[in-house]
């Protein structure tokens, strides 16, 4: 089934000109395998998602260009903290 899910969605963003065809198998791969919201996970398997995210060359850049994260300086989380307790 999911097998089926990547093809078809491969193939509905195969004219997407924005991408190649291996960057559009593995777009496709990576929305049909991703754990969904709202699912619980372990601490062990948050520590391993943590990890190889950040074993990625670009961890802050998903697949389709969007941000994924924001790497905040300390000082700025203080500041930001300080600010909302008042």
């Amino acid at each position: 089934m999911v097998i089926e899910r990547i093809v078809e969605n491969h193939k509905k963003h195969l004219k997407d000109v924005n991408y190649d065809k291996n960057v559009n198998l593995a777009r496709s791969m990576a929305i049909n395998l991703a754990i969904k919201a709202g699912t619980k996970l372990q601490v062990q398997e948050m520590a391993s998602l943590f990890d190889r995210l950040f074993a990625c060359k670009a961890p802050e850049t998903a697949i389709d260009g969007s941000r994924t994260l924001a790497i905040i300086p300390q000082i700025d989380f203080e500041h930001y903290l300080k600010e909302k307790k008042k």
